[in-house]
C-alpha cells in the first residue's frame, strides 16, 4: 500500500515513478520533515463549558 501512495505522490510532484524514486521517497520525506508535536492543554471546565453551550 505504501508503494501506491508513494507512486501517487511522485506523480503529483511531477517526478518519474521509478523503483529508485519509490525506495528513496520515504526516508527522504521523513528525514526532512521534523516531527513537531504541539500539545494544547485545556482545562476541563473550559471544554465542558463549550459542550454545555451546544446542548443548553
Amino acid at each position: 500500500m505504501e508503494y501506491i501512495y508513494g507512486a501517487l505522490l511522485l506523480h503529483k510532484l511531477g517526478h518519474p515513478v521509478t523503483e529508485e524514486n519509490l525506495n528513496v521517497a520515504a526516508p527522504a520525506a521523513s528525514a526532512h520533515a521534523p516531527a513537531k508535536e504541539e500539545k494544547k492543554e485545556e482545562k476541563p471546565s473550559e471544554s465542558a463549558a463549550g459542550l454545555a453551550s451546544l446542548f443548553g
